[in-house]
C-alpha cells in the first residue's frame, strides 16, 4: 500500500460524485415533468366529471 492507493481512491471519489450529480439531476427533471403533466391534467378540468362508480 502506498500513496497511489489514495490517487485511486480520489480518482473513485470523482466518478461517484459525478455519477450522484447526473442522479440528481435526472430526479430533478422527472420532478418537472411530472408536475407540468398534471398542471396541465388538473387545468383541462376533465377530472372533475369523472365517476368511479356508475
Amino acid at each position: 500500500m502506498g500513496a497511489g492507493d489514495i490517487e485511486q481512491a480520489e480518482q473513485y471519489f470523482k466518478r461517484l460524485m459525478k455519477s450522484s450529480l447526473v442522479i440528481a439531476l435526472a430526479m430533478c427533471m422527472d420532478w418537472l415533468s411530472r408536475a407540468v403533466v398534471f398542471q396541465v391534467r388538473f387545468r383541462r378540468g376533465k377530472w372533475k366529471t369523472f365517476h368511479v362508480i356508475s
